[in-house]
């Protein structure tokens, strides 16, 4: 009868242990959905839609993380580190078989050009050429913020040839740059440069300058995605439309809503350029536009210098932001499976 009642007694403390380790050991989460995320409310919610990425698509299908079906390369190169880089750079290194560099015209410290985080490739020592692009097959770039007239003209050469060709993918995001005089310069040198102009989407911008600057907001506007950008596979997010709309909403809602104090300022769009989002505003300004269907070549304008300061605190709606750039990385890259 004793043996009994120790059994009995040990049985209740391993109960209690496991009930323990049970409440106490939650899954890891990621921070990407698809691979193990779990953003929840704090009342057991899930404000962005991101459980159950891998489900089947239907009506009420939630975002999923693309994949690449085949090695690529991708290099950055920006102004200086910042938020928005090190964001990219960190959807970069979630895309398994993505080798990338960075590379960053003004480093921080010393003020010259300056190598950032990498996976793969070989060092770019004095900077980007043309040949490096060749040699290791860069397959997307991205431009950040930084004057093109910093890199030579044999680099643009090689960049116009492969994004022409269909073999490059490219993405400008301007922000805008502040003169001596503390206004924005005439043209962002994005649009003035003999050779990088011809491959933007937008033809000619305002010039950011006055009292508020032209493109800057007070108040923070809302980002909305158009028609277009809710069937354009760079925006979409998902497979079927009405979910992507539903993701959009989830998006423009709660505290992390996707917002921008500045869009740079556009006048004329290129025949046949795509507006996928825009900025709601007294009057709709493009802020994510891409180049004409009929056209071989893959760009993505981004005039919004991101999607507001609450995204990136807000679990729900940083993992949609990351998930928005993965989508049109692979876009950019000619391997994206929703068409």
């Amino acid at each position: 009868m004793q043996r009994i009642a120790i059994l009995l007694f040990l049985l209740a403390v391993a109960g209690g242990v496991w009930y323990l380790i049970d409440q106490e050991s939650p899954e890891p989460a990621s921070t990407l959905p698809g691979d193990g995320v779990d953003p929840a409310g704090a009342n057991g919610q899930d404000p962005a839609g991101m459980r159950g990425a891998n489900r089947p698509v239907s009506d009420d299908a939630l975002p999923e993380l693309l994949k690449l079906t085949k090695p690529a390369r991708a290099l950055l190169i920006g102004k200086h580190q910042g938020t928005w880089p090190a964001q990219v750079l960190e959807v970069f290194l979630q895309i398994r078989e993505l080798e990338f560099r960075s590379w960053y015209t003004h480093d921080i410290e010393s003020h010259l050009g300056a190598e950032g985080e990498h996976r793969g490739m070989t060092a770019l020592g004095a900077g980007p050429t043309g040949d490096y692009l060749q040699q290791h097959d860069v397959q997307v770039l991205y431009l950040d913020m930084f004057d093109p007239n910093a890199l030579p003209q044999e680099f643009w050469n090689v960049v116009a040839e492969r994004v022409n060709a269909g073999r490059m993918g490219l993405c400008a995001r301007p922000t805008y740059l502040i003169g001596e005089d503390g206004v924005g310069v005439t043209a962002h040198p994005m649009l003035s440069h003999p050779t990088l102009k011809t491959l933007l989407p937008v033809a000619r911008g305002a010039l950011v300058q006055g009292s508020p600057p032209l493109g800057v907001y007070t108040d923070a506007r809302p980002l909305r995605v158009t028609a277009l950008g809710l069937k354009h596979p760079a925006t979409r997010m998902v497979a079927n439309t009405k979910a992507a709309a539903k993701s959009w909403e989830r998006a423009g809602a709660g505290t992390g809503a996707f917002v921008t104090k500045f869009c740079y300022p556009v006048e004329e769009l290129v025949a046949g350029a795509q507006v996928l989002v825009e900025v709601e505003a007294a009057t709709s300004v493009p802020a994510i536009v891409v180049g004409p269907a009929s056209s071989k070549a893959r760009v993505l304008w981004m005039g919004t210098t991101d999607f507001g300061q609450p995204a990136y605190y807000n679990s729900a709606s940083d993992a949609l932001m990351k998930l928005l750039i993965n989508h049109w990385t692979l876009w950019l890259l000619g391997q994206h499976g929703i068409e």
